[in-house]
Protein backbone atom coordinates (compact mmCIF):
# COMPACT_ATOMS: atom_id res chain seq x y z
CA UNK A 1 0.00 0.00 0.00
CA UNK A 2 1.38 3.36 -1.04
CA UNK A 3 -0.38 6.26 0.73
CA UNK A 4 0.09 10.03 0.64
CA UNK A 5 3.05 9.88 -1.71
CA UNK A 6 4.16 12.89 -3.69
CA UNK A 7 5.00 10.92 -6.86
CA UNK A 8 4.82 7.18 -7.48
CA UNK A 9 6.49 5.25 -10.29
CA UNK A 10 6.06 1.49 -10.76
CA UNK A 11 7.51 -0.56 -13.57
CA UNK A 12 8.37 -3.99 -14.96
CA UNK A 13 6.67 -6.55 -12.77
CA UNK A 14 6.21 -4.43 -9.62
CA UNK A 15 3.07 -5.09 -7.55
CA UNK A 16 1.10 -3.03 -5.03
CA UNK A 17 -2.21 -3.35 -3.21
CA UNK A 18 -3.22 0.28 -3.82
CA UNK A 19 -1.74 3.68 -4.67
CA UNK A 20 -3.05 6.89 -3.12
CA UNK A 21 -0.84 9.74 -4.30
CA UNK A 22 -3.50 12.39 -3.83
CA UNK A 23 -1.25 15.35 -4.64
CA UNK A 24 1.29 13.61 -6.85
CA UNK A 25 1.78 11.98 -10.20
CA UNK A 26 1.41 8.24 -10.69
CA UNK A 27 3.22 6.31 -13.43
CA UNK A 28 2.55 2.60 -13.91
CA UNK A 29 4.42 0.77 -16.66
CA UNK A 30 4.24 -3.02 -16.82
CA UNK A 31 3.12 -3.29 -13.18
CA UNK A 32 0.03 -4.45 -11.30
CA UNK A 33 -2.09 -2.79 -8.62
CA UNK A 34 -4.78 -5.00 -7.11
CA UNK A 35 -6.85 -2.08 -5.74
CA UNK A 36 -7.47 1.62 -6.32
CA UNK A 37 -5.03 3.97 -8.07
CA UNK A 38 -5.40 7.66 -7.20
CA UNK A 39 -3.30 10.67 -8.16
CA UNK A 40 -3.19 14.07 -9.77
CA UNK A 41 -1.79 13.02 -13.16
CA UNK A 42 -1.99 9.29 -13.82
CA UNK A 43 -0.12 7.51 -16.63
CA UNK A 44 -0.62 3.79 -17.25
CA UNK A 45 1.34 2.06 -20.01
CA UNK A 46 1.38 -1.53 -21.21
CA UNK A 47 4.72 -3.16 -21.99
CA UNK A 48 5.34 -6.32 -23.95
CA UNK A 49 7.12 -8.32 -21.23
CA UNK A 50 4.84 -7.63 -18.23
CA UNK A 51 1.08 -7.43 -17.78
CA UNK A 52 -0.24 -4.07 -16.64
CA UNK A 53 -3.41 -4.40 -14.60
CA UNK A 54 -5.46 -2.32 -12.20
CA UNK A 55 -7.93 -4.30 -10.09
CA UNK A 56 -9.81 -1.31 -8.67
CA UNK A 57 -10.88 2.17 -9.75
CA UNK A 58 -8.57 4.78 -11.29
CA UNK A 59 -9.13 8.29 -9.85
CA UNK A 60 -7.34 11.42 -11.01
CA UNK A 61 -7.56 15.19 -10.67
CA UNK A 62 -5.88 16.54 -13.82
CA UNK A 63 -5.00 14.06 -16.57
CA UNK A 64 -5.26 10.37 -17.28
CA UNK A 65 -3.18 8.84 -20.06
CA UNK A 66 -3.55 5.10 -20.71
CA UNK A 67 -1.57 3.50 -23.56
CA UNK A 68 -1.89 -0.16 -24.55
CA UNK A 69 -0.06 -0.40 -27.86
CA UNK A 70 3.07 -2.44 -27.01
CA UNK A 71 1.47 -4.45 -24.20
CA UNK A 72 -1.94 -5.06 -22.69
CA UNK A 73 -3.54 -2.86 -20.02
CA UNK A 74 -6.55 -4.14 -18.08
CA UNK A 75 -8.51 -1.75 -15.84
CA UNK A 76 -11.15 -3.82 -14.05
CA UNK A 77 -12.68 -0.99 -12.00
CA UNK A 78 -14.08 2.34 -13.13
CA UNK A 79 -12.16 5.32 -14.44
CA UNK A 80 -13.46 8.09 -12.14
CA UNK A 81 -13.16 11.76 -13.07
CA UNK A 82 -12.73 13.98 -9.97
CA UNK A 83 -12.62 17.55 -11.33
CA UNK A 84 -13.88 19.69 -14.22
CA UNK A 85 -11.97 20.05 -17.47
CA UNK A 86 -9.95 16.86 -17.21
CA UNK A 87 -8.18 15.31 -20.15
CA UNK A 88 -8.54 11.57 -20.64
CA UNK A 89 -6.55 9.78 -23.33
CA UNK A 90 -7.22 6.09 -23.88
CA UNK A 91 -5.20 4.51 -26.67
CA UNK A 92 -4.32 1.13 -28.07
CA UNK A 93 -6.13 -1.97 -29.20
CA UNK A 94 -4.75 -3.96 -26.24
CA UNK A 95 -6.74 -1.91 -23.72
CA UNK A 96 -9.58 -3.45 -21.68
CA UNK A 97 -11.80 -1.16 -19.61
CA UNK A 98 -14.56 -1.77 -17.08
CA UNK A 99 -16.40 1.56 -17.09
CA UNK A 100 -16.02 5.33 -17.04
CA UNK A 101 -17.76 7.51 -14.43
CA UNK A 102 -17.41 11.23 -15.26
CA UNK A 103 -19.36 12.48 -12.22
CA UNK A 104 -21.19 14.98 -14.50
CA UNK A 105 -17.88 16.81 -15.09
CA UNK A 106 -17.02 18.78 -18.23
CA UNK A 107 -14.46 16.33 -19.58
CA UNK A 108 -13.05 15.32 -22.95
CA UNK A 109 -12.28 11.64 -23.46
CA UNK A 110 -10.22 10.69 -26.49
CA UNK A 111 -10.09 7.13 -27.81
CA UNK A 112 -7.25 6.29 -30.22
CA UNK A 113 -7.01 2.82 -31.79
CA UNK A 114 -9.30 1.55 -28.99
CA UNK A 115 -11.57 -1.37 -29.77
CA UNK A 116 -13.94 -2.51 -27.06
CA UNK A 117 -17.15 -2.44 -25.07
CA UNK A 118 -17.67 -0.34 -21.97
CA UNK A 119 -20.27 1.27 -19.78
CA UNK A 120 -20.51 4.99 -19.07
CA UNK A 121 -21.97 6.66 -15.96
CA UNK A 122 -22.76 10.33 -15.34
CA UNK A 123 -21.40 11.52 -18.71
CA UNK A 124 -24.00 14.19 -19.59
CA UNK A 125 -21.28 16.90 -19.85
CA UNK A 126 -18.67 14.71 -21.60
CA UNK A 127 -17.28 15.06 -25.11
CA UNK A 128 -16.01 11.86 -26.74
CA UNK A 129 -13.47 11.94 -29.58
CA UNK A 130 -12.85 8.74 -31.54
CA UNK A 131 -9.74 8.77 -33.74
CA UNK A 132 -7.35 6.32 -35.42
CA UNK A 133 -9.93 3.65 -36.26
CA UNK A 134 -11.37 3.34 -32.76
CA UNK A 135 -14.45 1.17 -32.28
CA UNK A 136 -16.32 2.01 -29.08
CA UNK A 137 -19.47 0.10 -28.14
CA UNK A 138 -21.47 1.50 -25.22
CA UNK A 139 -23.31 -1.18 -23.25
CA UNK A 140 -25.63 1.17 -21.29
CA UNK A 141 -29.39 0.74 -21.58
CA UNK A 142 -29.71 4.54 -21.53
CA UNK A 143 -26.98 7.04 -22.38
CA UNK A 144 -27.02 10.84 -22.07
CA UNK A 145 -23.92 12.44 -23.60
CA UNK A 146 -22.96 15.99 -24.49
CA UNK A 147 -21.06 15.37 -27.72
CA UNK A 148 -19.31 12.73 -29.79
CA UNK A 149 -16.95 13.30 -32.73
CA UNK A 150 -16.14 10.22 -34.80
CA UNK A 151 -13.22 10.43 -37.23
CA UNK A 152 -13.44 8.57 -40.55
CA UNK A 153 -12.57 4.92 -40.02
CA UNK A 154 -13.83 4.94 -36.43
CA UNK A 155 -17.17 3.66 -35.16
CA UNK A 156 -19.42 4.52 -32.20
CA UNK A 157 -22.23 2.13 -31.27
CA UNK A 158 -24.78 2.37 -28.46
CA UNK A 159 -26.58 -0.87 -27.59
CA UNK A 160 -29.46 0.92 -25.82
CA UNK A 161 -31.18 4.30 -26.09
CA UNK A 162 -29.07 7.44 -26.42
CA UNK A 163 -29.59 11.18 -26.11
CA UNK A 164 -26.58 12.96 -27.58
CA UNK A 165 -26.63 16.75 -27.93
CA UNK A 166 -24.02 17.01 -30.72
CA UNK A 167 -22.83 14.32 -33.12
CA UNK A 168 -20.13 15.12 -35.68
CA UNK A 169 -17.44 13.51 -37.84
CA UNK A 170 -17.10 11.38 -40.93
CA UNK A 171 -17.17 8.02 -39.14
CA UNK A 172 -19.97 6.26 -37.31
Amino acid sequence: IIDDAVDVSMDEGAKADKIDAATGNVTIEGASVSGVVSGSNVTITGVEEYATSIGGDVKFKDTLDVTAEDGAVDIKGAIKVNADVNDVSLSGNLLTLGSIDADYRDTTIEFSEFKGDLEFANVAAVTLNLIDESEVTVTNENLILSAVDVEEGSAFTVNGKAKITDISGDGM
